[in-house]
């Protein structure tokens, strides 16, 4: 409940800011939609983490330390070229 709480507050003071004029207008279009759409699939692993403690506690422990070291290093993949 605490992560999906932070995770709301987070989205609706990302959306405040974007509003008051907070953000800087230098910013790419594509940022602020990327930032709201990290903040979901964020929050939406974390879910699906919570959820697997029916199955295990401890594949739901180790599913939420690898979303956390997922956004902790933030691994870059190699993209292919759009044709």
């Amino acid at each position: 409940m605490n992560l999906l709480l932070l995770g709301i507050a987070l989205y609706f003071s990302w959306v405040c800011a974007e509003e008051t004029g907070v953000v800087k207008d230098e910013m790419p279009r594509d940022v602020p939609d990327a930032i709201k759409r990290r903040i979901v699939i964020g929050q939406g692993l974390y879910a699906f983490g919570a959820l697997l403690c029916v199955v295990s506690t401890y594949l739901s422990i180790a599913f939420i330390v690898l979303v956390q070291l997922n956004y902790a290093i933030a691994p870059r993949f190699a993209r292919r070229p759009r044709s």
